[in-house]
C-alpha cells in the first residue's frame, strides 16, 4: 500500500515484534504485521517526556488508538489527521499535567503487559473531556 503525500528520509530498519518481521521502503506501509504501534507510541512518549524534563519543560502527552484519515487539502498545505482517535488523543493531552502521559482505554489495553514488564504503574480514571459525551476511561502514567 502506498501512502500518497508522505515521505521518509531513510528506510527504517526491519521491525521485529512477536512472530513477524517487517521492512517497508520509504513512503510505504507494511500491512498485516504484528507490530503494536501503541507500544511504539508509548516508547516515543516516554523518551519525549524525559528529554523535555531535562530542559525543564514539563509536557503532558495523550495517546489514543484507532482509525484516522491522513489528508492534505492542497499540495502546499500541512498534513491533517482526522478521526475520533485524533480528537481523543488531543483531549487527553489537554488533561495531562506536565510530565504525565494519559492513555485511552484501548491504548492502555494494548500496552498493559509492556507497562507491567517494566514496573510502570498507571491509575485508572474517568474523565469528562471537552467535546466527548459522558466520561471517558483514561489511564494516567504519573510524572517521575
Amino acid at each position: 500500500m502506498r501512502m500518497e503525500g508522505t515521505s521518509c528520509r531513510r528506510t527504517p530498519p526491519p521491525l521485529d515484534r512477536g512472530s513477524a518481521a517487517v521492512s517497508a521502503p520509504p513512503g510505504q506501509v507494511a500491512v498485516g504485521a504484528r507490530v503494536d504501534h501503541a507500544v511504539l507510541a508509548l516508547e516515543a512518549a516516554l523518551a519525549l517526556r524525559d528529554k523535555a524534563a531535562l530542559l525543564d519543560l514539563p509536557i503532558g502527552i495523550g495517546i489514543a488508538v484507532g482509525p484516522a484519515v491522513v489528508t492534505r487539502s492542497v499540495d502546499s498545505a500541512n498534513v491533517s489527521v482526522l478521526g475520533a482517535a485524533t480528537n481523543l488523543a488531543a483531549r487527553l493531552q489537554a488533561a495531562a499535567a506536565g510530565g504525565e502521559i494519559l492513555l485511552s482505554d484501548d491504548a492502555h489495553r494494548r500496552v498493559a503487559a509492556w507497562l507491567d514488564e517494566r514496573g510502570l504503574a498507571v491509575t485508572r480514571e474517568e474523565l469528562a473531556l471537552k467535546g466527548l459525551e459522558g466520561t471517558q476511561p483514561a489511564y494516567r502514567l504519573a510524572a517521575r
